[in-house]
């Protein structure tokens, strides 16, 4: 067991540091992400000059979902052409889609707290419920990442991949974005009576429900990616 284990922790290390290099080698793809973040969290500011916590959260997690679709579809866009078939001779695809997810769910988490940021230095609530707000973000960035990480790889054989990425993860990610959009809402406060967080058991079927969707997810992916790759 260790055998199979340890080549394949390598070939994932090496999967990991090529994305990282290509990512500094074409720093405008991510830096693009970044400035719609910023020029779309700026234009929110300057056209609601206050905005509730209620509308913050709606808000936040639209950014942050167009933000995602746009930062996985380039990390497939760069893998086209023949470097499926040659990475095919070199590895498994579970080795390729789970370098693919730790690499994306990482980068959507920078993109969570670097949203969560720049709200926060314009005009962003009181956060009353850290934990479960970063509950929030690290669960549906994990579901997020997990179904857009896996219908890029269907999309991008696509001439138009961006748009059939659209049609195909929205129906499967409005769940996990109404979840997370819920619990985020209860972490916040929304009133100057809400002076302590909310506790466990006003939220505790949420949160098991959004977990198990991600692991539902996650599974799926592993279980069909590869077919995927294969065709």
């Amino acid at each position: 067991m260790s055998g199979i284990l340890f080549p394949m922790n390598n070939q994932l290390v090496a999967l990991l540091k090529k994305d990282l290099k290509i990512d500094f080698r074409q720093q405008f793809a991510i830096l693009g992400i970044f400035l719609f973040v910023a020029t779309t969290v700026f234009i929110v500011f300057f056209s609601f000059k206050q905005i509730n916590p209620r509308e913050f959260v709606i808000l936040y997690w639209i950014i942050f979902l167009f933000a995602a679709q746009n930062a996985i579809l380039k990390s497939f866009v760069q893998e086209s052409g023949k470097r499926h078939l040659y990475y095919y001779t070199l590895t498994d695809p579970i080795t390729v889609l789970i370098s693919k997810l730790i690499y994306n769910i990482i980068l959507l988490l920078l993109i969570a707290f670097g949203t969560y940021a720049l709200f926060q230095l314009l005009a962003g609530p009181e956060i009353i419920d850290p934990k479960l707000f970063i509950t929030a973000i690290v669960l549906g960035s994990l579901g997020i990442g997990s179904v857009f990480s896996f219908l890029s790889a269907i999309a991008i054989k696509a001439h138009n991949s961006s748009v059939l990425l659209t049609l195909l993860s929205f129906p499967i990610i409005i769940p996990v974005l109404m979840l997370c959009i819920k619990l985020s809402i209860m972490s916040v406060k929304l009133n100057e009576a809400m002076i302590t967080p909310l506790p466990f058991e006003e939220y505790q079927s949420d949160l098991a429900m959004l977990g198990g969707i991600d692991v539902i997810l996650l599974a799926m992916s592993l279980v069909l990616f590869s077919t995927i790759w294969k065709n």
